[in-house]
């Protein structure tokens, strides 16, 4: 049994000898692309939505902000919205369907982001939902 030489150049001699192309070498990385523009949540370009086109957890979700037509304009965390539209719903779902709801909406312009997990109705939001009704 041959020992294993542990010199790199005798490894390459005994390949060429053996009849055996010695190994490439790698082509070095390529740098990762830059981040690009989002195409899709609350940061990428916003998209055209009527009120008529919101699926039922939207509407839920915009009804609640909207203070059920009464046209305020309330501040309220996404917890506090979750309870008020899907009671039924285990905390952690009804929470999720909010953020899930609130993205679109917020993409939309129907409703701004106040700070870290605060919305409210917009007041462009405000018009297309007095055109609406």
């Amino acid at each position: 049994m041959a020992k294993k030489s542990k010199v790199k150049g005798v490894a390459a001699a005994l390949k060429k000898a053996k009849g055996q192309a010695p190994a490439k070498k790698r082509a070095p990385r390529k740098a990762a692309p830059k981040s690009k523009t989002p195409t899709t949540g609350q940061s990428a370009a916003p998209i055209e939505l009527s009120v008529a086109g919101l699926n039922a957890k939207e509407s839920k979700v915009l009804g609640a902000l909207n203070g059920s037509g009464a046209g305020l304009r309330a501040v309220l965390t996404i917890t506090e919205l979750a309870t008020a539209c899907f009671k039924s719903q285990s905390k952690k779902k009804s929470n999720s369907w909010t953020r899930n709801s609130l993205r679109r909406l917020v993409q939309a312009g129907l409703v701004e982001k106040v700070e870290r997990g605060k919305y409210r109705v917009s007041a462009a939001g405000r018009k297309k939902l007095a055109k609406a009704a």
